[in-house]
This record gives C-alpha cells, sequence and structure tokens, in this order.
C-alpha cells in the first residue's frame, strides 16, 4: 500500500465513525478549517444546503472600491467608508422524500482583514420579500474567518430564504472576504 492510499483512507476514517468534528474559527488563519456545525442532538435529521462565496451580490455596485470573486468567495472593499449591504439567496429543499422540510438555522461566514474595525454587523434573512429575522452581529476582534448564525426556534417552514449582511468599513483599504452562507434543513412531518 503507498503513502496516498494510506492517507486516504486515514481521512475517510471519521467520516465513517459517523462525521467530521469541526470549529467555530480557523486557528491560525487558515482556510480550509470547516465551520462549526449545528449539535447534531438538538436538530434531529438535519441536512445542509451551502452557497459558495462566489455568488454574493452587492445591493449598490459602485459603492465598492474592489469586488474581487476568487474560487473560494468574494474579497470586497469599500469605495468611501461607511456601511453597505450585501445578499446571497440560498437553495432551501422545502419538500424531500415525501416529507416537508423546514430551517432550523441559517449561517454565512466571512473573514475581515482587520475585525476590530471592518466587519459584518447585521444579518437579515428574508423569505419572498418579508424580513423573518434580523440581528445585530457580534464580531470577534481578530482576522480569523467567523461565522455567524440565526437558529430557528421552533424550526420554520419557508420556501424561499435569503441572507442580507450589513458590512461596516473604516476605511478603503481594510477588505472583507465573504465565505458561503448556508441552511440548515429539518424533517418535522
Amino acid at each position: 500500500m503507498n503513502y496516498k492510499s494510506i492517507t486516504s483512507l486515514l481521512l475517510l476514517i471519521p467520516l465513517l465513525l459517523g462525521g467530521v468534528s469541526t470549529s467555530q474559527s480557523t486557528a491560525g488563519g487558515s482556510d480550509i478549517a470547516p465551520a462549526a456545525s449545528p449539535k447534531s442532538e438538538e436538530l434531529l435529521f438535519v441536512s445542509s444546503i451551502s452557497m459558495a462565496g462566489t455568488m454574493w451580490q452587492p445591493q449598490r455596485e459602485a459603492q465598492f472600491g474592489q469586488w474581487t470573486v476568487y474560487g473560494w468567495g468574494t474579497a470586497v472593499k469599500s469605495s468611501i467608508a461607511g456601511n453597505r449591504w450585501v445578499h446571497i439567496g440560498v437553495p432551501n429543499v422545502w419538500f424531500l422524500e415525501n416529507q416537508f422540510k423546514s430551517i432550523s438555522l441559517v449561517q454565512f461566514c466571512a473573514r475581515s482583514s482587520s475585525g476590530n474595525r471592518t466587519k459584518p454587523t447585521q444579518m437579515d434573512v428574508w423569505s419572498y420579500g418579508t424580513q423573518i429575522s434580523s440581528d445585530a452581529i457580534t464580531w470577534a476582534n481578530n482576522n480569523d474567518l467567523q461565522c455567524i448564525d440565526h437558529t430557528f426556534n421552533p424550526r420554520v417552514f419557508y420556501r424561499d430564504v435569503s441572507i442580507s449582511v450589513f458590512l461596516h468599513f473604516a476605511n478603503t483599504t481594510d477588505e472583507i472576504t465573504l465565505y458561503r452562507a448556508e441552511v440548515y434543513i429539518g424533517s418535522d412531518y
């Protein structure tokens, strides 16, 4: 057995034994660590659907001095200091395997080049133009990848889900990289 085969088998063992543990932010600034996931005992029969960070859209493109889409996400800078809205629609499976599905949690992940002054400050969740939640964001004072959640308890049923995030830019040089957005769904019926 060669090195690659052994490595592949070692990587599959946690998956075969019931999953991979996750953490909320990366240690040492690595981009590859997964974000925190809901506890399985809290959300029975949960699935998740992710949207790549390349799918974010500006509310007013002219307000951004930089809007660069990479394979892993979208890096943005503001053309002037101030607040800017960005949006992303997330696919939502609301009926699967003869069961209606409800939303347990929505989440987005981002990184700021200067987390103490340029950061996301608010997350709104929408369905067909109706705001279904609005949360002020507590952003850690660091430059690590951070994920922000909104939990629906009890779960809610919506066919259409989108996330809006209010970004605060202290200047025109700080950058925020927008990564994935995700919806966790479960069976209620």
